[in-house]
């Protein structure tokens, strides 16, 4: 795991600040909207994790009847820079620039694997993928950060480390699992082990 650094980058904008994440991990609403309850989780300390995505466009010719030709039109996909799997992307993203401290992970994959990614995801998502019309990824894939934090929380009284999302909400596992995946796979590659594979708050 890398350690903390201060640089300037550009990252979704969150939906959540700090204390409201605390407060959305803490406490869940009871049924029927009648006050909240704790959740039995409490959030000691957290680390922010920047974690690299590509915006990738593409341009696909479409026959429109009513012009009996065809038209271009302009899909956009997300690509995550670890896994390389793509999502077609709805409305707009809120991108902001601005210097921030937290671990910032390396992207990990060439710009022309992300772009196949976001191709075949776009398609895939129109049901185009099996007799795909004329088109073409363009030549403007931008990277920018998708807003996470490293959480130190205890869950029913014993402590755990979990991965919080700052854009969508929620707490989980799955990203930490993936990042001490890939943790034992450079050991192996490099036969160098990391010492402390998860930071110490």
């Amino acid at each position: 795991m890398k350690h903390p650094e201060t640089r300037e980058i550009t990252f979704i904008q969150p939906t959540y600040t700090e204390e409201e994440a605390k407060k959305a991990v803490e406490y869940q609403k009871k049924r029927f909207g009648k006050g909240e309850k704790r959740t039995g989780v409490e959030w000691l300390e957290s680390l922010p994790v920047y974690v690299p995505f590509w915006l990738v466009e593409m341009e696909m010719d479409l026959y429109d009847p009513r012009m009996k030709t065809t038209v271009p039109k302009r899909y956009r996909a997300i690509v995550n820079g670890l896994t390389c799997r793509g999502m077609l992307l709805q409305g707009d993203l809120q991108l902001v620039t601005r210097e921030i401290t937290g671990v910032i992970v390396d992207n990990d994959h060439p710009s022309d694997k992300i772009r196949e990614a976001a191709r075949l995801d776009i398609l895939s998502t129109t049901r185009k993928l099996l007799k795909p019309p004329p088109h073409r990824v363009l030549p403007n894939e931008r990277l920018f950060y998708y807003p996470m934090s490293m959480v130190h929380c205890t869950v029913k009284g014993k402590e755990d480390v979990r991965m919080f999302d700052y854009f969508r909400g929620g707490l989980d596992k799955m990203f930490l699992n993936y990042l001490r995946y890939k943790e034992r796979n450079e050991e192996k590659r490099t036969g160098v082990k990391t010492p402390n594979p998860i930071p110490k708050f």
